[in-house]
């Protein structure tokens, strides 16, 4: 799909298409692969937190065991908390950094079991971090 702003030079992304990308180009004849390289690494790191989010994830009960939670590294809980959040039809565009970072502070609370956050209610019950819509 064509998208007529990739040619328009307002956007930053054109600007660094057609301006930026051509003199690294002839600064370093390699560039273009080892941005290439670094693009297919990402995806894969993309991949590989999304695979073990949504192992950790009992999507039909829209739950996570607190405890694995609470280990994980930051990223997958981020990305197990916007999965979640997205399976509670939570609407993505108001799932922030600072809302992901309230849900991973209110996991972390011991003397807290619910918070609120808009129609989602976010509980600890029998060691499950449960979300309701």
């Amino acid at each position: 799909m064509n998208d007529p702003s990739n040619l328009d030079c307002r956007f930053l992304r054109c600007r660094i298409r057609s301006k930026l990308m051509p003199i690294l180009e002839n600064v370093d004849k390699r560039f273009k692969n080892s941005v290439h390289k670094t693009n297919l690494r990402m995806s894969e790191l993309k991949d590989l937190i999304n695979k073990l989010a949504n192992e950790n994830i009992d999507f039909e009960n829209k739950r996570v065991v607190l405890a694995k939670f609470i280990e994980s590294h930051m990223v997958i809980k981020q990305t197990i908390v916007s999965k979640i959040l997205s399976c509670c039809n939570y609407n993505d565009s108001n799932v922030t950094g600072s809302l992901l970072d309230e849900i991973i502070r209110f996991a972390n609370n011991k003397k807290s079991n619910l918070h609120k956050i808009g129609n989602i209610k976010v509980s600890k019950k029998n060691g499950f971090l449960i979300f309701k819509h």
